[in-house]
């Protein structure tokens, strides 16, 4: 059941292949009693998909640190893999690449890709801050693993709260339903699927596509006639859809999760799509009218030219609160640090993190819309998502 409360959100990426982002080289410890990060993520013009949006809030994160005289006095030291968020087998050799620099903990790994490679992350011991929404990532019952947090709330979660204000805030009867053909999309959309349903919608079409298709002119067909569009896909899949959309004329509203935030707010939504869009997101710093927030949105928008997405937001959070558990811990062991990300509360911009049962950090949403321009984000309404408990 959906609790109506508050929350927030945010985007971002970072280097090239394997590229040292601090002071200290990319395999070496400048002090043994230092933290060394790794940082998880492609940059633009390394896939079809990548984006800046993690990379430019670690740079955010990391000057913050710096000015706050580093982790336990000690210099902050990181690295940067270019990690495939789509190829699984990829991903499993670059994963690999940051392991063998040993660092005390990883951040990123973020889509559907991930997925492969949960057996290696637990046989590392390394903690991951997970900055995606993968329906697998919850701990217990075989998925995830004991040393994998996941930043946001779940994607089936997103799903039904997409759902619920489709039905109950838009009113809509005839949901067409689109995703990726990943196990990523295909779970999220069922879950939406399965609470429009229990509200009294019905399922208009339930397409899926390729998360790197360059045309979608047949899920475009399919969707005219329904009242609203649920769709969940990856960043740049769902500019795809938005585009299409808008050039075929296909004017019903459109609720997406993260990765159509982080287009939204990129720009790379048609003017007049993004109007007609909502976003249900953990959060969107530049809509909350805290002090931290406002200083996390400016800075990063200084370096990337537009206010964050809630991934960038939730990289910096996740940044930030890994300095904190190995604060802490008062050591860079990864097990301590891994013991103390289970207990330690930390107040972000994106949110109250805190670890349940499952190794979910996060529990509430908002859901946004874009009427007034993608930089005057409204908050149309807010989720609260109970804790849960440890899979069995």
């Amino acid at each position: 059941m959906f609790v109506h409360g508050k929350r927030a959100l945010f985007i971002v990426p970072i280097a090239a292949a394997v590229l040292a982002a601090s002071a200290c080289s990319s395999d070496t410890k400048s002090s043994p009693n230092s933290l060394t990060l790794g940082f998880m993520w492609q940059i633009k013009g390394e896939s079809s998909v990548s984006i800046n949006d993690f990379q430019d809030a670690s740079q955010v994160a990391l000057d913050v640190i710096q000015k706050q005289g580093g982790v336990n006095g000690q210099p902050l030291n990181t690295f940067r893999v270019a990690t495939d968020p789509v190829d699984p087998a990829k991903l499993a050799i670059q994963f690999q690449q940051g392991v063998s620099q040993q660092p005390d903990a990883m951040v990123g790994l973020v889509g559907p890709a991930l997925e492969g490679i949960l057996p290696s992350i637990t046989t590392a011991k390394i903690p991951v801050m997970f900055v995606g929404t993968e329906p697998f990532a919850a701990f217990g019952n075989n998925s995830g693993s004991q040393y994998l947090y996941e930043a946001l709330s779940t994607g089936e979660d997103s799903g039904r709260v997409a759902a619920e204000f489709a039905v109950n805030q838009l009113h809509a009867k005839k949901i067409a339903f689109a995703h990726t053909n990943d196990a990523y999309g295909t779970a999220i959309s069922a879950a939406a699927q399965e609470k429009a349903t229990s509200l009294g919608a019905t399922v208009f079409t339930d397409q899926s596509y390729d998360s790197k298709s360059t045309d979608l002119t047949n899920v475009v067909l399919a969707v005219k006639g329904a009242d609203a569009i649920i769709n969940f896909g990856f960043q740049g899949s769902t500019a795809t859809l938005a585009k299409q959309l808008d050039q075929n004329e296909v004017t019903i509203p459109l609720i997406g999760g993260q990765d159509t935030g982080s287009d939204v707010l990129n720009n790379a939504f048609p003017e007049t799509e993004s109007a007609r869009s909502y976003v249900v997101a953990n959060c969107n710093p530049h809509t909350d009218p805290s002090a931290d927030a406002q200083t996390f949105a400016e800075a990063y928008k200084a370096i990337h030219g537009s206010y964050p997405s809630q991934g960038a937001t939730v990289t910096y959070d996740s940044i930030i609160m890994l300095a904190k558990a190995a604060e802490a811990a008062n050591s860079t062991d990864p097990a301590k640090i891994q013991a103390a990300l289970d207990t330690v509360q930390y107040q972000g911009v994106c949110g109250a993190y805190q670890s349940d049962g499952q190794h979910i950090l996060l529990h509430n949403f908002e859901v946004l819309s874009f009427k007034d321009g993608v930089d005057k984000a409204k908050i149309e309404t807010t989720y609260t998502i109970p804790p849960g408990d440890k899979l069995n």
